[in-house]
Protein backbone atom coordinates (compact mmCIF):
# COMPACT_ATOMS: atom_id res chain seq x y z
CA UNK A 1 0.00 0.00 0.00
CA UNK A 2 2.46 2.91 -1.49
CA UNK A 3 0.04 5.84 0.10
CA UNK A 4 -3.28 5.31 2.09
CA UNK A 5 -5.22 8.03 0.18
CA UNK A 6 -4.69 6.37 -3.24
CA UNK A 7 -6.51 3.08 -1.97
CA UNK A 8 -9.55 3.43 -1.25
CA UNK A 9 -10.86 5.11 -4.57
CA UNK A 10 -12.67 2.72 -6.84
CA UNK A 11 -11.31 1.97 -9.81
CA UNK A 12 -12.28 0.01 -13.40
CA UNK A 13 -11.29 0.31 -16.74
CA UNK A 14 -11.32 3.49 -18.83
CA UNK A 15 -13.22 3.96 -22.31
CA UNK A 16 -11.80 6.80 -24.38
CA UNK A 17 -12.34 8.03 -28.00
CA UNK A 18 -15.35 7.40 -30.20
CA UNK A 19 -17.57 4.21 -30.53
CA UNK A 20 -17.25 2.69 -33.93
CA UNK A 21 -19.76 0.79 -36.05
CA UNK A 22 -20.68 -2.22 -35.71
CA UNK A 23 -19.56 -2.63 -39.38
CA UNK A 24 -16.22 -0.87 -38.65
CA UNK A 25 -15.89 -3.09 -35.63
CA UNK A 26 -16.42 -5.99 -38.13
CA UNK A 27 -13.04 -4.61 -39.80
CA UNK A 28 -11.31 -4.23 -36.58
CA UNK A 29 -11.34 -7.46 -35.70
CA UNK A 30 -9.81 -8.52 -38.84
CA UNK A 31 -7.09 -6.10 -38.22
CA UNK A 32 -6.94 -7.59 -34.51
CA UNK A 33 -5.39 -10.57 -36.30
CA UNK A 34 -3.07 -9.53 -38.33
CA UNK A 35 0.19 -9.61 -35.73
CA UNK A 36 -0.73 -13.64 -35.21
CA UNK A 37 0.91 -14.72 -38.37
CA UNK A 38 2.83 -18.19 -38.22
CA UNK A 39 5.62 -18.23 -36.48
CA UNK A 40 8.93 -18.45 -38.36
CA UNK A 41 11.50 -21.58 -37.72
CA UNK A 42 14.05 -18.69 -35.88
CA UNK A 43 11.52 -17.08 -33.97
CA UNK A 44 10.01 -20.35 -32.49
CA UNK A 45 13.57 -20.80 -31.51
CA UNK A 46 14.27 -17.27 -29.65
CA UNK A 47 11.21 -18.94 -27.40
CA UNK A 48 12.26 -21.87 -26.74
CA UNK A 49 15.56 -20.55 -25.42
CA UNK A 50 15.25 -22.24 -22.20
CA UNK A 51 13.86 -26.03 -21.87
CA UNK A 52 10.09 -26.11 -21.64
CA UNK A 53 8.26 -29.42 -21.22
CA UNK A 54 5.86 -30.33 -23.61
CA UNK A 55 2.65 -27.81 -23.07
CA UNK A 56 5.03 -25.18 -22.73
CA UNK A 57 6.17 -26.06 -26.12
CA UNK A 58 2.68 -25.90 -27.43
CA UNK A 59 2.20 -22.90 -25.72
CA UNK A 60 4.84 -21.37 -27.46
CA UNK A 61 3.78 -22.69 -31.20
CA UNK A 62 1.06 -20.32 -30.64
CA UNK A 63 0.98 -17.46 -33.16
CA UNK A 64 1.71 -14.33 -31.73
CA UNK A 65 3.35 -16.03 -28.04
CA UNK A 66 6.32 -15.41 -27.15
CA UNK A 67 8.67 -16.31 -23.73
CA UNK A 68 7.16 -18.72 -22.48
CA UNK A 69 8.41 -20.11 -18.82
CA UNK A 70 7.54 -21.83 -15.97
CA UNK A 71 7.79 -20.65 -12.82
CA UNK A 72 8.85 -23.60 -9.99
CA UNK A 73 9.70 -21.76 -7.35
CA UNK A 74 6.80 -20.56 -6.99
CA UNK A 75 4.22 -23.17 -8.00
CA UNK A 76 6.54 -26.46 -7.97
CA UNK A 77 4.90 -29.19 -9.78
CA UNK A 78 1.67 -27.46 -10.91
CA UNK A 79 1.24 -26.41 -14.79
CA UNK A 80 1.50 -22.65 -14.90
CA UNK A 81 3.39 -20.98 -17.87
CA UNK A 82 4.32 -17.11 -17.89
CA UNK A 83 3.97 -15.88 -21.12
CA UNK A 84 3.46 -12.49 -23.23
CA UNK A 85 0.89 -12.01 -26.22
CA UNK A 86 1.83 -9.93 -28.77
CA UNK A 87 -1.42 -6.81 -28.92
CA UNK A 88 -2.21 -4.00 -30.85
CA UNK A 89 -1.99 -0.79 -29.66
CA UNK A 90 -4.84 0.72 -30.51
CA UNK A 91 -7.50 -1.99 -31.19
CA UNK A 92 -9.20 0.13 -33.73
CA UNK A 93 -5.88 0.85 -35.95
CA UNK A 94 -3.20 -1.50 -36.71
CA UNK A 95 -0.94 0.64 -38.06
CA UNK A 96 -0.15 2.03 -34.09
CA UNK A 97 2.09 -1.46 -33.72
CA UNK A 98 1.96 -3.86 -31.30
CA UNK A 99 2.87 -4.26 -27.36
CA UNK A 100 3.61 -7.65 -25.49
CA UNK A 101 0.31 -8.31 -22.55
CA UNK A 102 1.56 -10.68 -20.10
CA UNK A 103 -1.00 -13.26 -19.48
CA UNK A 104 -0.31 -16.60 -17.08
CA UNK A 105 -2.01 -19.95 -17.67
CA UNK A 106 -2.65 -22.48 -15.14
CA UNK A 107 -3.37 -26.42 -16.97
CA UNK A 108 -5.35 -29.17 -15.62
CA UNK A 109 -7.05 -30.47 -18.05
CA UNK A 110 -7.35 -29.29 -21.44
CA UNK A 111 -10.86 -30.62 -21.93
CA UNK A 112 -11.72 -29.11 -18.64
CA UNK A 113 -13.54 -25.24 -18.21
CA UNK A 114 -11.46 -22.42 -18.65
CA UNK A 115 -11.58 -19.49 -15.68
CA UNK A 116 -10.98 -16.05 -17.16
CA UNK A 117 -9.66 -13.92 -14.52
CA UNK A 118 -10.12 -10.38 -16.03
CA UNK A 119 -6.95 -8.29 -13.86
CA UNK A 120 -7.60 -4.87 -13.03
CA UNK A 121 -3.93 -4.34 -12.50
CA UNK A 122 -0.76 -5.69 -12.81
CA UNK A 123 -0.53 -9.70 -13.01
CA UNK A 124 1.73 -10.38 -10.17
CA UNK A 125 -0.66 -8.67 -7.36
CA UNK A 126 -3.26 -12.26 -8.12
CA UNK A 127 -0.32 -14.47 -9.21
CA UNK A 128 0.79 -15.37 -5.37
CA UNK A 129 1.45 -19.51 -5.83
CA UNK A 130 -0.36 -20.17 -2.65
CA UNK A 131 -3.40 -21.96 -3.92
CA UNK A 132 -6.01 -21.67 -6.86
CA UNK A 133 -8.26 -19.56 -7.17
CA UNK A 134 -11.38 -21.09 -5.75
CA UNK A 135 -13.59 -21.34 -8.87
CA UNK A 136 -10.82 -22.88 -10.57
CA UNK A 137 -10.51 -25.07 -7.40
CA UNK A 138 -14.44 -25.54 -7.44
CA UNK A 139 -14.64 -26.86 -10.94
CA UNK A 140 -10.54 -27.99 -11.13
CA UNK A 141 -10.78 -26.24 -13.94
CA UNK A 142 -7.81 -24.05 -16.19
CA UNK A 143 -6.82 -20.60 -14.90
CA UNK A 144 -5.87 -18.17 -17.81
CA UNK A 145 -4.76 -14.90 -15.94
CA UNK A 146 -4.42 -11.32 -18.20
CA UNK A 147 -2.20 -8.51 -17.07
CA UNK A 148 -4.22 -5.12 -17.77
CA UNK A 149 -2.99 -2.98 -20.55
CA UNK A 150 -0.74 -0.13 -18.90
CA UNK A 151 -0.11 -2.17 -15.72
CA UNK A 152 2.80 -4.69 -14.57
CA UNK A 153 4.97 -5.37 -18.16
CA UNK A 154 2.17 -5.03 -20.18
CA UNK A 155 2.74 -1.48 -21.43
CA UNK A 156 1.52 -0.35 -24.87
CA UNK A 157 3.40 2.82 -24.74
CA UNK A 158 7.20 3.10 -23.63
CA UNK A 159 7.90 3.47 -20.30
CA UNK A 160 9.65 6.53 -20.63
CA UNK A 161 7.02 8.74 -22.42
CA UNK A 162 3.66 7.16 -21.43
CA UNK A 163 0.57 9.00 -22.05
CA UNK A 164 -1.80 6.83 -21.62
CA UNK A 165 -3.89 7.53 -24.82
CA UNK A 166 -5.10 3.66 -25.04
CA UNK A 167 -6.21 3.25 -21.53
CA UNK A 168 -9.84 2.74 -22.18
CA UNK A 169 -12.15 -0.11 -21.06
CA UNK A 170 -12.73 -0.50 -24.99
CA UNK A 171 -9.24 -1.20 -25.71
CA UNK A 172 -9.30 -3.65 -22.56
CA UNK A 173 -12.26 -5.53 -23.49
CA UNK A 174 -10.82 -6.24 -26.74
CA UNK A 175 -7.49 -7.26 -25.45
CA UNK A 176 -9.04 -9.87 -23.69
CA UNK A 177 -11.25 -10.73 -26.69
CA UNK A 178 -8.03 -11.42 -29.09
CA UNK A 179 -6.47 -13.71 -26.36
CA UNK A 180 -9.73 -15.82 -25.87
CA UNK A 181 -10.33 -16.12 -29.12
CA UNK A 182 -6.41 -17.48 -29.87
CA UNK A 183 -6.26 -19.71 -27.06
CA UNK A 184 -9.89 -21.14 -28.41
CA UNK A 185 -8.23 -21.83 -31.35
CA UNK A 186 -4.85 -22.89 -30.86
CA UNK A 187 -5.10 -24.46 -27.08
CA UNK A 188 -8.33 -25.30 -25.59
CA UNK A 189 -10.05 -26.50 -28.96
CA UNK A 190 -12.91 -28.88 -27.37
CA UNK A 191 -15.63 -26.51 -26.90
CA UNK A 192 -14.70 -25.69 -23.29
CA UNK A 193 -16.77 -23.74 -21.33
CA UNK A 194 -15.59 -20.72 -20.07
CA UNK A 195 -16.11 -18.70 -16.91
CA UNK A 196 -14.81 -14.95 -16.68
CA UNK A 197 -14.18 -13.39 -13.28
CA UNK A 198 -12.76 -10.85 -10.99
CA UNK A 199 -12.47 -9.09 -7.85
CA UNK A 200 -13.23 -5.49 -6.67
CA UNK A 201 -12.07 -3.45 -9.94
CA UNK A 202 -11.17 -6.35 -11.33
CA UNK A 203 -14.72 -7.73 -11.78
CA UNK A 204 -15.27 -4.29 -12.75
CA UNK A 205 -13.08 -5.65 -15.35
CA UNK A 206 -15.02 -8.27 -15.67
CA UNK A 207 -18.57 -6.63 -15.98
CA UNK A 208 -16.89 -4.12 -18.52
CA UNK A 209 -15.69 -7.14 -20.84
CA UNK A 210 -19.16 -8.50 -20.85
CA UNK A 211 -20.60 -4.91 -21.23
CA UNK A 212 -18.53 -4.66 -24.76
CA UNK A 213 -19.11 -8.17 -25.74
CA UNK A 214 -22.74 -7.77 -26.19
CA UNK A 215 -21.86 -4.87 -28.19
CA UNK A 216 -19.82 -6.44 -30.39
CA UNK A 217 -21.24 -9.65 -30.79
CA UNK A 218 -18.59 -11.56 -28.96
CA UNK A 219 -19.51 -14.82 -28.05
CA UNK A 220 -16.75 -15.48 -25.69
CA UNK A 221 -17.46 -16.33 -22.28
CA UNK A 222 -20.39 -18.88 -21.31
CA UNK A 223 -20.75 -17.27 -17.49
CA UNK A 224 -19.83 -13.40 -16.08
CA UNK A 225 -19.19 -14.11 -12.31
CA UNK A 226 -17.50 -10.46 -10.71
CA UNK A 227 -17.19 -10.51 -7.18
CA UNK A 228 -17.50 -7.22 -5.18
CA UNK A 229 -17.79 -4.66 -8.16
CA UNK A 230 -18.40 -1.10 -7.49
CA UNK A 231 -20.17 0.92 -10.37
CA UNK A 232 -19.31 4.30 -8.98
CA UNK A 233 -21.23 7.04 -11.31
CA UNK A 234 -20.13 10.19 -9.55
CA UNK A 235 -22.50 13.34 -8.90
CA UNK A 236 -23.21 16.22 -11.29
CA UNK A 237 -20.11 18.35 -10.33
CA UNK A 238 -17.55 15.76 -10.35
CA UNK A 239 -16.53 12.14 -10.47
CA UNK A 240 -16.37 11.68 -6.68
CA UNK A 241 -19.27 9.41 -5.42
CA UNK A 242 -20.45 9.43 -1.77
CA UNK A 243 -22.22 6.09 -2.34
CA UNK A 244 -19.65 3.67 -0.84
CA UNK A 245 -18.59 6.44 2.04
CA UNK A 246 -22.36 6.31 2.78
CA UNK A 247 -22.58 2.65 2.89
CA UNK A 248 -19.72 2.07 5.21
CA UNK A 249 -21.10 5.08 7.56
CA UNK A 250 -24.35 3.81 7.76
CA UNK A 251 -24.28 -0.35 6.68
CA UNK A 252 -21.28 -1.78 7.80
CA UNK A 253 -21.15 -3.34 11.32
CA UNK A 254 -25.06 -2.62 11.26
CA UNK A 255 -28.34 -5.03 11.53
CA UNK A 256 -26.88 -7.01 14.35
CA UNK A 257 -28.83 -8.32 17.70
CA UNK A 258 -29.01 -5.33 20.41
CA UNK A 259 -27.09 -5.78 23.04
CA UNK A 260 -24.32 -8.05 20.79
CA UNK A 261 -20.56 -6.88 20.77
CA UNK A 262 -21.18 -6.08 17.20
CA UNK A 263 -23.98 -3.88 17.88
CA UNK A 264 -22.41 -2.07 20.60
CA UNK A 265 -19.31 -1.64 18.39
CA UNK A 266 -21.80 -0.38 15.76
CA UNK A 267 -22.51 2.03 18.28
CA UNK A 268 -19.28 3.54 19.07
CA UNK A 269 -17.70 3.33 15.02
CA UNK A 270 -20.47 5.86 14.67
CA UNK A 271 -19.76 8.13 17.36
CA UNK A 272 -16.19 8.77 16.31
CA UNK A 273 -16.79 11.79 14.05
CA UNK A 274 -17.95 13.58 16.28
CA UNK A 275 -16.01 13.01 19.16
CA UNK A 276 -12.65 13.04 16.74
CA UNK A 277 -14.11 16.27 15.61
CA UNK A 278 -15.60 17.93 18.70
CA UNK A 279 -13.73 16.69 21.87
CA UNK A 280 -10.52 18.95 21.76
CA UNK A 281 -8.16 16.69 23.57
CA UNK A 282 -9.26 14.10 21.27
CA UNK A 283 -8.75 16.42 18.44
CA UNK A 284 -5.10 17.61 19.34
CA UNK A 285 -3.88 14.24 20.26
CA UNK A 286 -4.90 12.93 16.68
CA UNK A 287 -3.36 15.93 14.72
CA UNK A 288 -0.19 15.49 16.78
CA UNK A 289 -0.44 11.65 15.19
CA UNK A 290 -1.49 12.71 11.85
CA UNK A 291 1.28 14.95 11.57
CA UNK A 292 4.03 12.35 12.32
CA UNK A 293 1.90 10.06 9.96
CA UNK A 294 1.59 12.13 6.96
CA UNK A 295 3.60 14.93 7.17
CA UNK A 296 3.50 14.85 3.40
CA UNK A 297 -0.34 15.49 3.62
CA UNK A 298 0.27 17.69 6.83
CA UNK A 299 2.53 20.45 4.35
CA UNK A 300 0.68 20.35 1.81
CA UNK A 301 -2.92 21.70 3.94
CA UNK A 302 -0.45 24.58 5.57
CA UNK A 303 0.88 25.21 2.60
CA UNK A 304 -2.96 25.16 1.21
CA UNK A 305 -4.66 26.69 4.55
CA UNK A 306 -1.98 28.52 6.48
CA UNK A 307 -4.10 30.04 8.59
CA UNK A 308 -7.07 27.43 8.75
CA UNK A 309 -4.51 24.42 9.22
CA UNK A 310 -6.25 23.11 12.89
CA UNK A 311 -9.48 22.35 10.49
CA UNK A 312 -8.33 21.55 7.45
CA UNK A 313 -5.87 18.48 9.23
CA UNK A 314 -8.67 17.35 11.03
CA UNK A 315 -10.56 17.05 8.01
CA UNK A 316 -7.15 14.66 7.10
CA UNK A 317 -7.92 12.52 10.01
CA UNK A 318 -11.31 12.22 9.24
CA UNK A 319 -10.61 11.17 5.70
CA UNK A 320 -8.03 8.57 7.32
CA UNK A 321 -9.72 7.46 9.72
CA UNK A 322 -12.78 6.19 7.28
CA UNK A 323 -9.99 4.89 4.33
CA UNK A 324 -8.91 2.33 7.90
CA UNK A 325 -12.52 1.65 8.94
CA UNK A 326 -13.20 0.36 5.39
CA UNK A 327 -10.50 -1.84 4.78
CA UNK A 328 -10.80 -3.44 8.38
CA UNK A 329 -14.67 -4.21 7.71
CA UNK A 330 -13.52 -5.13 3.92
CA UNK A 331 -11.19 -7.56 4.84
CA UNK A 332 -10.97 -8.87 8.21
CA UNK A 333 -14.63 -9.99 9.87
CA UNK A 334 -16.63 -7.88 12.11
CA UNK A 335 -17.43 -10.14 15.05
CA UNK A 336 -13.00 -11.01 15.46
CA UNK A 337 -12.47 -6.93 15.85
CA UNK A 338 -15.94 -5.39 17.19
CA UNK A 339 -14.70 -6.18 20.49
CA UNK A 340 -11.47 -4.08 20.40
CA UNK A 341 -13.78 -0.55 19.59
CA UNK A 342 -12.79 1.53 21.99
CA UNK A 343 -15.22 4.27 23.24
CA UNK A 344 -14.24 7.69 21.97
CA UNK A 345 -15.65 9.63 24.73
CA UNK A 346 -14.17 7.18 27.62
CA UNK A 347 -11.20 8.85 28.86
CA UNK A 348 -9.61 11.78 31.41
CA UNK A 349 -10.41 15.09 29.73
CA UNK A 350 -8.45 16.77 32.68
CA UNK A 351 -5.31 15.17 31.83
CA UNK A 352 -5.38 13.13 29.44
CA UNK A 353 -2.26 12.92 28.53
CA UNK A 354 -1.74 10.46 31.87
CA UNK A 355 -4.67 8.49 30.26
CA UNK A 356 -3.69 5.14 28.24
CA UNK A 357 -6.99 5.13 27.02
CA UNK A 358 -6.69 8.42 24.88
CA UNK A 359 -3.75 6.62 23.28
CA UNK A 360 -5.95 3.48 22.77
CA UNK A 361 -8.30 5.46 20.86
CA UNK A 362 -5.93 7.18 18.70
CA UNK A 363 -3.93 3.83 17.97
CA UNK A 364 -7.61 2.63 16.73
CA UNK A 365 -8.29 5.59 14.51
CA UNK A 366 -5.19 4.94 12.57
CA UNK A 367 -4.91 1.46 12.79
CA UNK A 368 -4.76 -0.40 9.19
CA UNK A 369 -6.20 -3.66 8.51
CA UNK A 370 -2.29 -5.02 8.47
CA UNK A 371 -1.86 -3.40 12.83
CA UNK A 372 -5.31 -4.94 13.14
CA UNK A 373 -4.33 -8.19 11.85
CA UNK A 374 -1.17 -8.45 14.05
CA UNK A 375 -3.08 -7.62 17.32
CA UNK A 376 -6.16 -10.42 16.46
CA UNK A 377 -2.86 -12.96 16.06
CA UNK A 378 -1.26 -11.34 18.72
CA UNK A 379 -4.42 -12.03 20.98
CA UNK A 380 -5.07 -15.35 19.54
CA UNK A 381 -8.20 -14.52 17.91
CA UNK A 382 -9.19 -17.08 15.44
CA UNK A 383 -10.83 -15.25 12.05
CA UNK A 384 -12.16 -18.86 11.43
CA UNK A 385 -14.35 -19.48 14.22
CA UNK A 386 -17.44 -21.96 13.19
CA UNK A 387 -19.56 -20.35 15.99
CA UNK A 388 -18.95 -16.69 13.76
CA UNK A 389 -22.22 -14.95 14.59
CA UNK A 390 -23.92 -13.51 11.02
CA UNK A 391 -25.70 -10.07 10.13
CA UNK A 392 -29.05 -10.02 11.27
CA UNK A 393 -30.05 -7.46 8.48
CA UNK A 394 -32.42 -8.44 5.41
CA UNK A 395 -32.04 -6.67 1.95
CA UNK A 396 -35.04 -4.63 2.99
CA UNK A 397 -33.21 -2.51 5.46
CA UNK A 398 -30.68 -2.22 3.90
CA UNK A 399 -32.52 -0.38 1.17
CA UNK A 400 -34.34 1.62 3.81
CA UNK A 401 -30.72 2.64 5.47
CA UNK A 402 -29.21 3.41 1.77
CA UNK A 403 -32.44 5.21 0.55
CA UNK A 404 -32.49 7.51 3.88
CA UNK A 405 -0.42 3.11 -4.98
CA UNK A 406 -1.99 1.43 -7.34
CA UNK A 407 -0.45 3.51 -9.73
CA UNK A 408 -0.96 6.37 -11.82
CA UNK A 409 -3.11 4.27 -14.48
CA UNK A 410 -5.36 3.41 -12.07
CA UNK A 411 -5.49 6.79 -11.13
CA UNK A 412 -6.40 7.21 -14.29
CA UNK A 413 -9.17 4.99 -14.93
CA UNK A 414 -11.04 6.51 -11.90
CA UNK A 415 -10.66 10.24 -12.99
CA UNK A 416 -12.14 9.29 -16.78
CA UNK A 417 -14.93 6.97 -16.28
CA UNK A 418 -15.07 5.29 -13.48
CA UNK A 419 -15.60 7.74 -10.66
CA UNK A 420 -13.62 8.26 -7.16
CA UNK A 421 -14.80 7.52 -3.57
CA UNK A 422 -16.19 10.37 -1.15
CA UNK A 423 -16.38 9.90 2.17
CA UNK A 424 -19.62 10.77 3.90
CA UNK A 425 -19.25 12.84 6.69
CA UNK A 426 -22.65 13.36 7.95
CA UNK A 427 -22.51 12.34 11.25
CA UNK A 428 -21.20 15.24 12.50
CA UNK A 429 -23.97 17.17 14.51
CA UNK A 430 -24.31 21.24 14.11
CA UNK A 431 -22.18 23.32 15.18
CA UNK A 432 -18.90 21.14 15.07
CA UNK A 433 -15.62 22.14 14.88
CA UNK A 434 -15.45 21.33 10.80
CA UNK A 435 -19.00 21.27 9.22
CA UNK A 436 -19.53 18.02 6.68
CA UNK A 437 -19.59 20.46 3.76
CA UNK A 438 -16.48 22.02 5.07
CA UNK A 439 -15.00 18.18 5.23
CA UNK A 440 -16.25 17.49 1.70
CA UNK A 441 -14.57 20.23 0.07
CA UNK A 442 -11.20 19.88 1.89
CA UNK A 443 -11.34 15.95 1.20
CA UNK A 444 -12.46 16.54 -2.52
CA UNK A 445 -9.59 18.95 -3.08
CA UNK A 446 -6.79 17.22 -0.74
CA UNK A 447 -6.83 13.83 -1.05
CA UNK A 448 -7.76 10.60 -2.89
CA UNK A 449 -7.91 10.50 -6.87
CA UNK A 450 -9.47 14.06 -7.29
CA UNK A 451 -7.38 15.73 -4.60
CA UNK A 452 -4.10 14.39 -5.96
CA UNK A 453 -4.86 14.39 -9.83
CA UNK A 454 -7.75 16.31 -10.44
CA UNK A 455 -5.31 19.42 -11.46
CA UNK A 456 -2.72 17.22 -13.65
CA UNK A 457 -5.19 15.17 -15.67
CA UNK A 458 -8.59 18.02 -16.09
CA UNK A 459 -11.35 18.13 -17.90
CA UNK A 460 -11.06 14.26 -18.54
CA UNK A 461 -14.32 13.19 -16.87
CA UNK A 462 -16.73 11.18 -18.61
CA UNK A 463 -19.69 12.73 -16.57
CA UNK A 464 -20.20 8.80 -15.36
CA UNK A 465 -21.66 7.68 -18.59
CA UNK A 466 -19.93 4.50 -18.95
CA UNK A 467 -20.65 3.54 -15.40
CA UNK A 468 -24.61 4.48 -15.96
CA UNK A 469 -24.99 3.02 -19.38
CA UNK A 470 -23.53 -0.24 -17.71
CA UNK A 471 -25.66 0.02 -14.74
CA UNK A 472 -28.66 0.03 -17.56
CA UNK A 473 -27.91 -2.55 -19.67
CA UNK A 474 -28.01 -5.15 -17.02
CA UNK A 475 -31.71 -4.69 -17.97
CA UNK A 476 -31.15 -5.53 -21.52
CA UNK A 477 -28.17 -8.14 -21.47
CA UNK A 478 -28.17 -11.66 -23.41
CA UNK A 479 -25.02 -12.37 -21.58
CA UNK A 480 -25.09 -14.54 -18.06
CA UNK A 481 -23.56 -12.31 -15.17
CA UNK A 482 -24.02 -13.15 -11.60
CA UNK A 483 -22.96 -10.64 -9.59
CA UNK A 484 -21.28 -11.18 -6.06
CA UNK A 485 -21.12 -9.05 -2.78
CA UNK A 486 -20.97 -8.91 0.87
CA UNK A 487 -23.07 -6.59 2.95
CA UNK A 488 -20.58 -6.79 5.14
CA UNK A 489 -17.88 -4.85 2.61
CA UNK A 490 -18.10 -1.10 1.89
CA UNK A 491 -17.89 -1.54 -2.05
CA UNK A 492 -21.14 -3.01 -1.78
CA UNK A 493 -22.38 0.61 -1.52
CA UNK A 494 -21.53 0.79 -4.99
CA UNK A 495 -23.13 -2.51 -6.05
CA UNK A 496 -25.00 -2.97 -9.73
CA UNK A 497 -28.48 -2.29 -8.21
CA UNK A 498 -28.21 0.01 -5.44
CA UNK A 499 -30.42 2.68 -6.64
CA UNK A 500 -33.54 -0.88 -6.90
CA UNK A 501 -32.58 -3.70 -5.02
CA UNK A 502 -33.49 -7.35 -7.19
CA UNK A 503 -35.61 -8.34 -4.14
CA UNK A 504 -34.89 -10.10 -1.24
CA UNK A 505 -32.80 -12.90 -0.08
CA UNK A 506 -29.49 -14.38 -0.57
CA UNK A 507 -29.59 -14.60 -4.68
CA UNK A 508 -31.82 -11.69 -6.11
CA UNK A 509 -32.79 -11.92 -10.08
CA UNK A 510 -32.87 -8.92 -12.09
CA UNK A 511 -36.65 -8.56 -12.81
CA UNK A 512 -36.52 -7.04 -15.84
CA UNK A 513 -34.00 -9.67 -17.25
CA UNK A 514 -33.47 -12.76 -15.70
CA UNK A 515 -30.27 -13.30 -17.27
CA UNK A 516 -29.14 -11.15 -14.71
CA UNK A 517 -28.63 -11.98 -10.35
CA UNK A 518 -26.86 -10.82 -7.47
CA UNK A 519 -25.90 -13.06 -4.67
CA UNK A 520 -25.92 -11.62 -1.14
CA UNK A 521 -23.27 -12.85 1.82
CA UNK A 522 -24.74 -11.81 4.90
CA UNK A 523 -21.47 -10.30 7.05
CA UNK A 524 -19.55 -11.25 3.83
CA UNK A 525 -16.33 -9.54 2.77
CA UNK A 526 -14.29 -7.91 -0.41
CA UNK A 527 -13.88 -11.63 -1.24
CA UNK A 528 -14.08 -14.22 -3.87
CA UNK A 529 -13.39 -17.13 -1.40
CA UNK A 530 -16.47 -18.61 -1.35
CA UNK A 531 -15.38 -22.05 -0.21
CA UNK A 532 -14.19 -20.12 3.24
CA UNK A 533 -17.78 -20.02 4.45
CA UNK A 534 -17.02 -19.50 7.97
CA UNK A 535 -14.56 -16.54 7.17
CA UNK A 536 -15.86 -14.82 4.03
CA UNK A 537 -18.92 -16.23 2.40
CA UNK A 538 -22.19 -18.00 4.56
CA UNK A 539 -23.12 -21.29 3.89
CA UNK A 540 -25.93 -20.02 1.78
CA UNK A 541 -23.97 -17.67 -0.88
CA UNK A 542 -21.61 -20.24 -1.06
CA UNK A 543 -23.81 -22.82 -2.55
CA UNK A 544 -26.09 -20.48 -4.37
CA UNK A 545 -22.24 -19.74 -6.35
CA UNK A 546 -21.76 -23.25 -6.82
CA UNK A 547 -25.09 -23.40 -8.22
CA UNK A 548 -24.03 -21.58 -11.07
CA UNK A 549 -21.54 -22.91 -11.68
CA UNK A 550 -21.73 -25.97 -11.77
CA UNK A 551 -23.79 -25.64 -15.01
CA UNK A 552 -20.47 -24.95 -16.60
CA UNK A 553 -19.98 -28.42 -15.79
CA UNK A 554 -22.86 -30.06 -18.07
Amino acid sequence: MKNIYKVWVLAAVVLMGTVTTGCERSNEVEALRNPYEPKQQQQQQEDDSEELDEMGKTISAIPGVSNVHKDYELFGDREGYYFYVDQLVDNSDVSKGTFKQMCFLEITDLNAPVMLYTNGYELSRYISGIEKHHIAKYLNCNSLYVEHRYFGESQPEPKTNINFTFLNAEQSAADLHQIVTLMKKYLFTKGNKWVSTGTSKCGINTTLYAYYSDKYGWNDIDLYMPFCAPFLAGTAESSADKSVGTYLKDVCGSGYPAGTNEDKAYKLLRAYPAAIVNNKALRDACLRFYYQAAPDAYLRLIRKYPADIEKAATVGVLYDFYAYLLEKFAYIPFYSWCTMVPDPNDFDTVHPEKDDRLYKIVEFVFMTQKQLEEKLSAAGTSQNSAAARRRGYSVDEIKTIRNSDYGLAYEIQALRELGTLAQDYSLLPAGSFVTPEYCDEIARNNFGTLGYYGDVYTDQWDGGQLMKSVRSWVNTTTKRIVFVYGTNDAWTGGAIDSDNLWGTGTVSVNPANSNVSKIWSMGGLHSHDFLETQLTFTPEASNAIKQALDQLKK
